[in-house]
């Protein structure tokens, strides 16, 4: 089968792959001009074929190649805004890259055409309780926003959605340069693809002037005229749409491009509908709430809209400015602001509360309790810290939420603030605009660092946006010629790839178990006395009551487990043994794959089973499924013994699980390791985040709290289990 969009010389503009290889290199080694003469010298010296390999030889070849591969996609353009300001001129300089030529720089490409999804969908799922669609809200196209502007557009007509984001960072450690990027991706790619770092992603397409702090009215006209600079280029096709031929299909379609997101902070959206702010009559961006009422989240008020704002604007022309985003069509900037849950939460409420949290408990010191979890930072002391970055706070958030309670503090904290009535809106801005990922500003403030890095490092620290803007579109065109390279390289892996039959069958067969919880054994390092046989674990491993007389316990659960799956394979009465020298081996890390119940996709879970990892002990949670209901434990030694994987679970008196009624933390008590269990991995459903009790009495067993908050696919299933567990104890699993 031929693909079109494969490129023989993906690579291109540049002459060979080696001459993309050594622009690569010195770009992202950040070598001056001393040293890219340096490292050509060395090139000629020890290349014996450096000729041949290379056509870039010196520094006028290397200015050369570049200057044929920027224009592979849109370059960034400047222009300078004369504006008065009581009588002064002043003026100031806009980088930007021209909107819809980047838009065509994506549409354009034929790997991606086909990624693009041009028809908004409603997707509903049947509540087997109630036997009622609930609607699900995950990708931008499935919120009620696209759907509505696709409704108002003419016969055939097809959305572009663009997701935008502003915002100001500090350029030097010392805080005394900034800079102002201006970032956009388009909603109708999957989140996956424009929320990524690859091509397709989000992408630099602005610097904005910064004026100065005190002059506040001053500052929204120059951002505005600003960013119309920005968004121009797509503003004509927006009412009179834009025919396109699908590189992919052929197929033409006429596109209406408009302003589907702003993602920002409190303080941008507030530039972005050219509000007062904070100290406002009505300081949110949305609605029409008095100042006094901020904290009052039942009361719902008359939303801002354009048509009020235009006719407002029309009474006072002269002394007002212009909204920029009024002259996109259907671009509803009241609308398009969405509700930040880093900024909102993370960097704002929990901020706020971590902070009195402190106050309590600052003298109190000690290593950390918290188990490690993958994608979970860890910090050593978070009593005191000079960190800002909102990730941070967001993984503290996910074990401090529901530790704290605003009534004992001695001077309780104000809720009378903009970032705790804007998530009134949230729910309105989940079912408009989907998911929340769609519009957080995590994805886009994670691209700040390649810019401060460019600026401390491939700047002269003198006209720094075009120096930065120069190297962030360098890398762009690598990323995308890689993106290319790749392309080709896996076409040829799957036309070279003849497969037999049986390889067919072991790719099929790799992940095991079912849709709602499917397993696979994930690293072969295994533990450090690796034992191989099944003596020589329970000789490792003698002083473990967990592993006491395994043999046997192993026997009867291979001898029951495999009646369930055919009665007639074990004969009536008979038990299979396992003998001291069988084969066996151990693992220390699991790969559990299950359906997540917030959007219905693959998600995964890394599970770690080591006496020693980062230099304590880690023994993950799981939740499994039994024939009596679910049960949560915590492994203590996955093994493969073939044909079978298994794990060594915990056994003895079953956990007790149990609400915490104050602080609304779920409770588990783990039982004696001589009472541990063997199950299949089959039935693990997915990993769980264990925290120790240290106030527990040990006598009665070790307790822990289950951390429902460390994703939302973990809060849905506990929600689910309260109901069969809270009256029932509850069998663990635990690690070696």
């Amino acid at each position: 089968m031929t693909h079109s969009f494969i490129d023989d010389c993906p690579w291109h503009p540049f002459a060979s792959k080696n001459d993309f290889e050594l622009a690569e290199h010195i770009l992202r080694t950040h070598l001056n001009r001393e040293g890219r003469d340096s490292l050509f010298k060395v090139l000629k010296t020890q290349a014996e074929d450096y000729q041949s390999a290379y056509t870039i030889n010196n520094e006028s070849d290397f200015k050369e190649a570049w200057s044929k591969a920027e224009n592979l996609l849109t370059k960034f353009t400047k222009e300078t805004l004369a504006l008065d300001f009581r009588g002064e001129a002043l003026k100031y300089d806009v980088h930007f890259r021209p909107l819809w030529e980047w838009t065509l720089n994506l549409l354009s490409d034929e790997a991606l055409s086909p990624l693009f999804v041009w028809d908004a969908v409603k997707i509903f799922q049947l509540d087997e309780k109630t036997n009622e669609r609930m609607q699900i809200f995950n990708e931008p196209w499935t919120g009620d926003l696209l759907w509505e502007v696709q409704s108002s557009l003419p016969p055939g007509g097809k959305p572009l959605a663009y997701i935008l984001y502003a915002d100001k960072t500090w350029l030097s450690s010392f805080g005394t340069a900034k800079g102002y990027p201006v970032m956009a991706c388009i909603a109708n790619l999957p989140d996956a693809i424009h929320n990524g770092k690859g091509w397709g992603g989000g992408t630099v397409v602005g610097w904005l002037p910064i004026g100065k702090p005190a002059w506040i009215n001053f500052k929204r006209v120059v951002w505005h005229k600003s960013f119309r600079k920005i968004i121009q280029s797509v503003a004509e096709y927006s009412h009179t749409g834009y025919a396109f031929k699908l590189p992919h299909s052929g197929k033409v379609i006429v596109i209406y491009p408009f302003i589907f997101i702003l993602s920002a902070d409190y303080e941008e959206h507030c530039m972005m509908t050219l509000i007062c702010g904070t100290n406002s009559a009505s300081p949110c961006p949305v609605c029409l709430v008095p100042n006094g009422e901020l904290q009052d989240l039942l009361d719902e008020h008359p939303l801002w809209t354009t048509k009020e704002m235009q006719d407002l604007y029309n009474l006072v022309e002269e002394e007002g400015e212009e909204n920029v985003f009024w002259s996109i069509a259907r671009s509803d900037p009241y609308k398009a602001v969405s509700w930040d849950r880093l900024h909102a939460y993370h960097l704002g409420v929990f901020k706020h509360l971590l902070l009195r949290l402190l106050e309590h408990v600052g003298r109190i010191s000690g290593p950390q309790k918290c188990a490690a979890k993958r994608n979970l930072k860890h910090f050593d002391n978070v009593t005191t810290f000079d960190f800002g970055d909102g990730v941070k706070f967001e993984h503290m958030s996910k074990a401090y939420s529901q530790a704290t309670d605003d009534k004992q503090f001695k001077n309780p904290t104000s809720w009378k603030i903009p970032k705790v009535h804007t998530q009134q809106h949230f729910f309105n801005d989940i079912i408009a605009k989907g998911a929340t990922k769609n519009y957080n500003t995590k994805v886009n403030e994670s691209m700040h660092g390649p810019l401060k890095k460019a600026y401390q490092i491939q700047t002269n620290f003198k006209d720094v946006a075009e120096q930065i803007l120069m190297t962030d579109h360098r890398y762009n065109i690598i990323m995308q010629i890689h993106q290319q390279i790749e392309r080709q390289k896996k076409h040829q892996e799957e036309e070279n790839d003849d497969l037999s039959e049986d390889k067919n069958h072991i790719c099929q067969n790799q992940r095991i178990g079912t849709l709602d919880s499917k397993a696979m054994l994930h690293s072969l390092q295994a533990t450090p006395k690796d034992p191989h046989t099944v003596g020589e674990l329970e000789n490792a491993f003698r002083s473990d009551l967990a592993y006491g007389r395994f043999c046997i316990w192993l026997g009867r659960f291979m001898t029951a487990f495999i009646k369930r799956v055919d009665e007639d394979a074990v004969a009536q009465g008979g038990f299979i043994k396992y003998m001291p020298d069988d084969i066996i081996q151990i693992y220390q890390t699991l790969t559990v794959t299950y359906q997540s119940l917030v959007n219905l996709k693959e998600s995964a879970d890394l599970l770690h089973c080591s006496p020693s990892f980062y230099n304590h002990p880690c023994y993950d949670g799981v939740i499994i499924n039994t024939d009596k209901g679910a049960y949560i434990g915590q492994l203590i030694q996955p093994f493969e013994f073939h044909p079978f994987d298994l794990t060594v679970t915990d056994g003895g008196e079953h956990w007790k699980f149990q609400r915490d009624k104050d602080l609304g933390f779920y409770c588990l008590r783990a039982h004696p390791q001589v009472f541990s269990q063997i199950v299949s991995i089959y039935s693990i459903i997915r990993g769980v985040l264990l925290v120790k009790d240290n106030s527990s009495d040990l006598s009665n067993g070790q307790d822990y709290f289950v951390v429902d908050t460390i994703d939302t696919d973990m809060f849905f299933r506990m929600k689910r289990l309260t109901g069969v567990l809270k009256y029932r104890n509850v069998a663990s699993l635990k690690k070696d």
